[in-house]
């Protein structure tokens, strides 16, 4: 098992309140927030049997909150505790936070109870059961890929497993491409394809000519899909690839190839030097492309998209999108410091605890601290910043920034946190329980093709740093939010900022509201790119 506290750094004038409240919280009736107060107290007696009973509790929220603060403050003593509740755990937000806490406190032999979840309780379940393997096991989670394929594995599923098995550098994506080859799995190809693009590790030519040679003909057309991106960015055939690629079906227009397949090698041919045959008429209607198969549509600043006809743009061209458009503006750089804000906590968990706490917050109190990640996305040292808040919101903001996991998928090191005490915000992202796992389990898409900017309902202007006015300081933040399936701003990331507006700017957008967003009559969650001014009357 791996063991380890939290190591938390405190500015001098930002040391909780004596203790008070959280002793109180032994004895008061369990509830998500009496559970999350004591989230820095492990050690002290009594604390392990309150958790160790709050993960019985007949309530979803309780046993969740009761994993989340077990998780994150290392506390390996009660690892069977949460395997036997998440043995028969039927709540799916509940189950979430079992089974990361138990893949980052477990060692190898828990990965059994992992697997018995997912295979129980598919989806959400399953996403996160992949995620955290792969991230606490590294590539070998790989090993689990055929269970983890039969419970139903979702494509943001296997994107977490290959973005974090490809972490551990080139090696490691070879040995998951290897796997994905090795199972025929073509959406682990996929996600592996898209990872190792992005982190910029290459794949043995062995391995794709194995991909070359697998019958499923999507299989294939990834296979040049990912090609013809390499050459287009400056790289090379191998020479055992080249000679495969003449002989493949689509290559020999043989009966076993498939349109989709011949497309994408007409594609990489032209990034060789072949002359351009024009695929518009052969290609399926637009309507269509998301039921045919095809690794479409094109992002809007997708590379490959100049070498593609007109005509073949338009059949192409994602669904409800009348015409090709520009990428949104994208930001040069991220600030200085990684700055994020996290909504993100287990149902009520946040809530209730600024009540257990008697926290009463001012409009615009923030909490704030420069967080390390360790690998299994615990907190592993937080630093909290002084903002001269009272003494119970203090013991608030501390319970909450402790409790603040990495997102799913987040494989940054390091970020500035910010968490707003505000009950709106609180409630907000109370509401919709049912389809909460859902959302913290499904990767956000973004917003374009099919997906159609939510339309914002409630607007909160922010306001304006007295300490930036007196500097004269004004200028645009521009962040990435991620819209919640219910229209709840849930993460904002601030892509470029000027420092002494960035919190302000944060602080505005969580207070926003959007309609949801709908895919095929379904509410998803969808990333946007927001800006927020700030100007000086002259």
């Amino acid at each position: 098992m791996r063991a380890g506290c939290l190591a938390v750094l405190r500015a001098a004038s930002a040391a909780p309140s004596s203790g008070a409240e959280w002793q109180k919280a032994l004895t008061r009736a369990l509830s998500p927030g009496s559970v999350a107060l004591l989230v820095e107290h492990r050690n002290e007696p009594g604390v392990r049997e309150r958790w160790a009973a709050a993960l019985k509790d007949d309530r979803a929220e309780v046993r969740a909150a009761a994993a989340r603060v077990i998780h994150v403050s290392g506390s390996t003593w009660l690892l069977p505790d949460l395997v036997s509740a998440l043995s028969h755990e039927a709540s799916d937000a509940a189950a979430i936070e079992e089974i990361r806490a138990i893949g980052s406190l477990g060692d190898a032999g828990s990965d059994a109870a992992l697997v018995a979840a997912a295979t129980r309780l598919k989806l959400p379940a399953v996403d996160v059961v992949a995620e955290t393997l792969g991230r606490v096991r590294g590539v070998e989670a790989f090993g689990q890929l055929a269970v983890l394929r039969s419970a139903g594995l979702s494509p943001s599923g296997y994107q977490y497993l290959a973005r974090m098995a490809v972490r551990g550098g080139a090696g490691s994506a070879n040995r998951a491409a290897m796997a994905a080859v090795r199972d025929s799995d073509v959406e682990a190809w996929e996600a592996v394809l898209e990872e190792t693009r992005r982190a910029g590790h290459p794949i043995d030519a062995g391995v794709l000519k194995v991909a070359l040679d697998i019958e499923t003909p999507r299989f294939r057309a990834l296979t040049y899909w990912h090609l013809a991106r390499e050459i287009d960015r400056g790289g090379s055939l191998a020479p055992v690839v080249a000679e495969r690629l003449e002989s493949t079906p689509e290559a020999l227009d043989q009966e076993t190839s498939d349109l989709n397949a011949r497309f994408a090698l007409e594609v990489l041919q032209r990034t060789r030097g072949r002359t351009a045959r024009d695929f518009g008429r052969r290609l399926p209607p637009a309507s269509t492309i998301a039921n045919h198969g095809m690794p479409f549509p094109f992002a809007y600043d997708d590379p490959l998209r100049r070498w593609l006809t007109a005509r073949e743009q338009e059949a192409a061209l994602p669904k409800g999108v009348q015409s090709w458009r520009p990428p949104p503006t994208k930001a040069m750089g991220p600030p200085e410091t990684p700055m994020r804000l996290a909504t993100l906590f287990p149902d009520r968990f946040a809530s209730d605890l600024m009540k257990a706490s008697g926290c009463v917050p001012g409009l615009q109190d923030l909490a704030g601290a420069m967080i390390d990640y360790g690998p299994d996305a615990r907190p592993k040292k937080v630093s909290v910043a002084d903002s001269g808040l009272s003494a119970r919101c203090l013991e608030a903001a501390h319970a909450l920034l402790l409790s603040a996991l990495a997102p799913l998928g987040d494989v940054a090191p390091s970020v500035f946190l910010v968490v707003p005490l505000a009950p709106e915000v609180f409630a907000c992202s109370d509401e919709k329980t049912a389809s909460r796992a859902n959302a913290l389990a499904r990767a956000p898409t973004s917003v374009g093709g099919r997906i159609q900017e939510p339309r914002k309902i409630v607007n909160v202007p922010p306001i304006y740093p007295e300490a930036a006015k007196r500097e004269h300081v004004q200028g645009t933040v521009i962040l990435e939010a991620t819209i919640s399936p219910w229209g709840c701003v849930e993460e904002v990331k601030v892509l470029q900022g000027v420092p002494m507006l960035n919190a302000a700017a944060l602080n505005a957008v969580v207070r926003w509201r959007y309609t949801p967003t709908v895919l095929d009559g379904v509410p998803v969650p969808v990333i946007m790119t927001v800006t927020v001014k700030f100007r000086l009357s002259s």
